[in-house]
């Protein structure tokens, strides 16, 4: 198996692209490396078995120590060049990962455009004589605050890859980059994934609490074995210390993962969008602790023309008349919603009517009771 290094910055974790391509890497029998610059999360987060060299003030200190013992001119001399072209930096943190390389058995760094990557790897590359490639996305050819030094980068580097024709004409005629050495390569991409799928989504939205049954819709999906339904969860942690649930570890145990969509907080204007574009709304709530009395968002969702599905709790069927379930029927509402799939005609008939119940109850002449009564209490009526 080959050994890959990859110098970069986990600031906000790994770019999606580059995370797809290390599993690629990974599946083809490479063992990839991680010497970043910055540590970080974000959306791709590099797993636990990966292999993540950070950095260390004593490490360098003991890896200036372990050069200068070595190969003190070659240090001493790149030490100058350093402070003349501004990046001291650089290579201060190349005296590290250059160690480190010869530890790891590397035999190919990959430098991934950032601000000081390239630069790490090339005084890593005349610290410890190593195969050297990078890979420029677009912005280093515009940004780089250094372009004297990049141009000295890319001069070292033994193969350059970037990810279109457009970039490639630029890294040779403003960079003066042999076009045998500069390569178009497509970034690890699996179509299959992002292929229109006739799927049913159901969206759920509240605080992640026991009393809001997201439990039981779970467990109804897990029932219909039905892979063509998309679950959009919508909430927070709930603001109880008692009625908590741990939605992540819900869908990990039940194996759904592949159907439930987590969302996180989001906005109204986000939140909208969403109810919109989902095609069932589901609230089975049930009685923890506490009643639910009357979910705001079961109103939003009939607002919005969804057909609604829910519970036989509190104050729900003061609006719903279909199609409701008991509290923690499991098969009952499995059932509801394989009903609901299969009168997929009459969804906008449904959610007509619901919008219409909604423009009934919550009419401005209603709401205003709630001033009207206030004013009746002030003026003592």
């Amino acid at each position: 198996m080959k050994n890959i290094c990859y110098i970069m910055s986990l600031k906000r974790g790994l770019p999606a692209f580059v995370y797809r391509e290390i599993e690629n890497l990974i599946e083809n029998k490479f063992n990839v490396f991680i010497y970043s610059t910055k540590y970080g999360k974000g959306i791709y987060n590099p797993p636990a078995d990966y292999k993540i060299e950070k950095l260390s003030k004593l490490k360098i200190f003991t890896s200036l120590i372990y050069h200068l013992v070595s190969h003190p001119l070659v240090i001493i001399s790149l030490f100058y060049s350093s402070v003349k072209t501004k990046t001291l930096v650089d290579f201060v943190i190349a005296l590290q990962y250059s160690r480190q390389l010869k530890k790891d058995k590397i035999d190919v760094i990959h430098a991934v455009e950032g601000l000081h990557s390239f630069s790490i790897a090339y005084y890593c590359q005349r610290i410890y004589p190593i195969k050297n490639i990078v890979t420029i996305y677009g912005d280093a050819l515009y940004i780089h605050p250094n372009k004297q030094f990049l141009k000295k980068s890319l001069d070292s580097a033994d193969l350059i890859f970037t990810v279109a024709d457009y970039n490639k004409q630029i890294i040779q005629k403003e960079f003066a980059q042999d076009e045998n050495k500069v390569f178009v390569r497509r970034l690890p991409f699996d179509y299959k994934k992002y292929t229109a799928k006739n799927k049913i989504s159901i969206l759920i939205t509240g605080q992640f609490a026991q009393r809001k049954g997201h439990e039981i819709l779970f467990k109804a999906v897990k029932l219909l074995n039905n892979k063509n339904i998309e679950i959009w969860v919508v909430g927070i942690e709930s603001w109880g210390d008692t009625d908590g649930v741990n939605i992540r570890q819900m869908i990990n145990d039940l194996e759904i993962t592949d159907q439930v969509v987590l969302w996180g907080a989001l906005e109204e204007q986000k939140l909208r969008i969403l109810y919109e574009k989902a095609d069932i709304f589901c609230l089975p709530s049930r009685f923890y602790r506490i009643a639910e009395g009357l979910p705001t968002v079961i109103i939003e969702a009939m607002s919005y023309e969804k057909p609604v599905i829910s519970t036989k709790h509190a104050g729900i069927p003061e609006v719903l008349s279909e199609i409701l379930v008991d509290e923690n029927d499991i098969n009952g509402l499995a059932k509801a919603i394989e009903t609901m799939i299969k009168r997929k005609d009459d969804w906008k008939t449904m959610g007509s009517k619901n919008r219409e119940i909604v423009k009934e109850l919550y009419c401005k002449e209603n709401i205003n009771k709630f001033e009207r009564k206030i004013e009746q209490l002030i003026d003592g009526k």
